[in-house]
């Protein structure tokens, strides 16, 4: 407690509403999925191993579960509301609910009975218009937009309140001179960059439900083209509104004709009916978004994306809480946000596999989809990478491929020398970037100088192999170690290991690695090796 100058004491502020709001709606979300997973970790784990098999009722207990879980949610938030949030913090104005509700119900009537009755199916393009003639008619005829008796401070139900009559007036010697050019350029970026993204959002979701072709690009030069004519008029800025678009399509628009019929109508009633709209009441407007922009709301696409990639679950969510707490523009940012950090993880950390051919064929495979695939060679160990080598995972490709070598003798016996050849198979990499050519280049030199191990690289696409000649690569690595499939390396490689010199006969030239030497007495088995694929060393010129 704090003492004041008129020496009254005054308690703490209370713990914000929007705060218990949050926590109530995460608590709300994260029981509802622990469920799911508790349960179905409990099925695997015990009545599957009892029974055999998972009986019906096990089937659905998740989901009775997590209905008497949002039962139970609903009673904590009417709790919360009634009796824990102070009245002085968020007062509940019934008569807000009372009316925003009964706009919403009489919506969804307006749409079953346009959905059912032939003959009153144009009510479904006229509910929201329905909805507001209603509004003004109860709030002037009862009078609701007087003071409340009870708040001298609001009325009875707040209304949308003066509109400013007329069009807006022609701004464009605003345009110049421009003052402080750097922190509007700054703001007009951060401006577009949200634009874009709630634009783009809106428009894929809206594609997704009515089952059409998104072109990106006409969306941009639309948005383009209409903020250009909006900074004529100094107009906020234009984008594709999640509100907007989803009322639109509620009442089944189709084509750019509903946004022009909806552009004249504002400009006549911005002429001459703003006091018709004045004693609206404001909640109609919530009433009419919620009913647009409810079917967007796919709460089974979350369970869904639990299931199938913990990651995109986890920017569903990201987007869905901030959204609900903080707005339209901070979730999308957020979102995005996470998805870039996530694709920075996922990039850093590809999907790396030693792989082995099942006994019998030469077909290489990744042995945690085909458990008999395994490393029949001793010459070679394969490793592959799927996804770009970058700077940022250049590191880590070179860390697994010296651990796996090390395994690999290990496994052959102390102090053995085998494999001697390491195969990078390349063919699910796109690209190569600079840094990563340079930890390449340097790696090749490790190998042969202190694992005694020589680079194959199998499966390279052409812009892969533009990127190994423009950084130089290609030369120290030798075209002879390029080959087309993973099948034509290893067979190399043990082609390089039956020669004489590879067995120890030979000694190598002062000054010249074994792999050198290698690469010079085997240079007919590779030329044949690499011809047998269909390619030879001049064919890498792309």
């Amino acid at each position: 407690f704090t003492p004041q100058p008129n020496n009254k004491v005054f308690p703490p502020a209370p713990f914000p509403f929007q705060y218990r709001q949050f926590l109530i709606f995460f608590g709300f979300i994260l029981g509802f999925y622990l469920i799911d997973w508790l349960v179905g970790f409990y099925n695997k784990r015990v009545v599957q191993k009892k029974y055999g098999r998972i009986p019906f009722l096990y089937q659905h207990l998740a989901f009775l579960l997590q209905v008497v879980w949002s039962i139970l949610n609903i009673f904590l938030v009417c709790y919360v509301v009634y009796y824990i949030v102070p009245a002085d913090v968020t007062p509940y104005k019934w008569r807000e609910t009372a009316s925003g509700g009964s706009f919403l119900l009489l919506l969804y009537i307006i749409k079953y009975v346009a959905r059912n009755v032939r003959r009153l199916r144009v009510l479904q393009f006229l509910g929201p218009l329905i909805v507001c003639i209603v509004s003004i008619a109860i709030m002037n005829g009862a009078k609701l937009y007087v003071v409340n008796p009870d708040d001298p401070n609001t009325p009875l139900i707040k209304p949308v309140g003066n509109i400013p009559k007329g069009l807006p007036p022609v701004t464009v010697h605003y345009w110049f001179p421009l003052y402080e050019v750097g922190s509007i350029i700054s703001l007009a970026l951060l401006i577009c960059l949200i634009d874009i993204c709630e634009s783009v959002s809106i428009a894929k979701s809206l594609a997704q439900k009515n089952h059409y072709r998104l072109d990106g690009t006409q969306e941009l030069r639309g948005l383009g083209i209409a903020n250009i004519a909006g900074a004529c008029f100094n107009a906020y800025t234009t984008t594709g509104s999640f509100s907007r678009s989803a009322v639109n399509d509620s009442v089944g628009a189709k084509t750019p004709l509903a946004g022009m019929i909806t552009g004249f109508t504002v400009m006549l009633v911005l002429l001459v009916l703003t006091p018709v709209f004045q004693n609206m009441s404001a909640n109609v407007q919530g009433a009419i978004i919620i009913f647009g922009i409810f079917p967007l709301f796919n709460p089974a696409e979350g369970l869904h994306l639990w299931h199938v990639d913990k990651f995109d679950w986890l920017v569903w969510m990201t987007g869905l809480l901030i959204t609900s707490f903080a707005g339209v523009e901070i979730g999308i940012l957020s979102s995005v946000g996470v998805s870039v950090t996530l694709l920075l993880i996922k990039q850093f950390f590809p999907v790396m596999r030693e792989v082995g051919a099942e006994p019998g064929t030469r077909d290489f495979k990744d042995p945690v989809v085909y458990p008999g695939a395994t490393n029949q060679s001793r010459s070679a160990i394969v490793i592959r990478v799927d996804g770009q080598i970058s700077f940022l995972n250049a590191e880590n490709v070179k860390e697994y491929i010296r651990e796996r070598l090390e395994k690999a003798r290990a496994a052959n016996g102390a102090g053995s020398t085998h494999p001697r050849f390491v195969v990078l198979d390349l063919s699910g990499t796109p690209t190569l970037d600079g840094s990563a050519l340079t930890l390449l280049f340097d790696f090749v030199t490790e190998l042969d100088k202190n694992h005694g191990a020589t680079l194959l690289l199998a499966g390279p696409n052409a812009e892969v192999i533009r990127s190994l000649r423009r950084g130089g690569l290609l030369d120290k690595v030798g075209p002879e170690h390029i080959l087309a499939t993973v099948a034509d390396a290893v067979a190399y490689a043990e082609a390089q290991d039956a020669l004489p010199s590879s067995k120890g006969s030979a000694t190598p030239t002062e000054g010249r690695s074994s792999s050198e030497e290698e690469a010079e007495g085997g240079a007919g088995a590779a030329e044949k090796s690499f011809k047998s694929s269909g390619h030879s060393g001049s064919q890498l010129a792309v």
